[in-house]
C-alpha cells in the first residue's frame, strides 16, 4: 500500500510539472508578443500570433518592426510586414531591416 502511494504522489508531481513547463511555453510563445503588441497599441490577435509560428515567422521580430513604422508615423498592420517579411525573408535579420523593407514597398505602392 506504501508504494502505490508513493507512486501516485510521484505521477501527480509529475503531471503538475509538465502542466507548469505547458503554461510557460505558452506564456512565451504567445501571450507575450500579444501583449507587447497590445501595449504598444497594435491590433493582433493570438490566432495571428499561432499563425505566425506556424509560417515560421518570429512574432517578436514583425510586432517590432510594426511598433517602430508605427512610432514614425505609418499607418502600417502587422499583415502588411508579415507579407513583406514573406518576400524577403532571406535578406532580413533584424526588426529594423524588416522595418525598411516595408517602408520601401509602402512607398512604391
Amino acid at each position: 500500500m506504501q508504494n502505490s502511494t508513493l507512486f501516485a504522489l510521484l505521477l501527480m508531481i509529475a503531471m503538475l510539472g509538465f502542466l507548469f513547463l505547458v503554461v510557460v511555453a505558452l506564456y512565451v510563445l504567445l501571450f507575450q508578443p500579444w501583449l507587447r503588441a497590445i501595449m504598444h497599441g497594435l491590433s493582433v490577435t493570438m490566432l495571428q500570433i499561432v499563425g505566425m509560428r506556424l509560417r515560421g515567422n518570429s512574432p517578436s521580430l514583425l510586432i517590432d518592426a510594426c511598433v517602430s513604422l508605427r512610432r514614425k508615423g505609418a499607418s502600417i498592420t502587422i499583415v502588411d510586414v508579415e507579407n513583406v517579411y514573406i518576400d524577403h525573408k532571406s535578406r532580413i535579420s533584424t526588426s529594423d531591416d524588416l522595418a525598411r523593407w516595408v517602408k520601401k514597398n509602402v512607398d512604391q505602392d
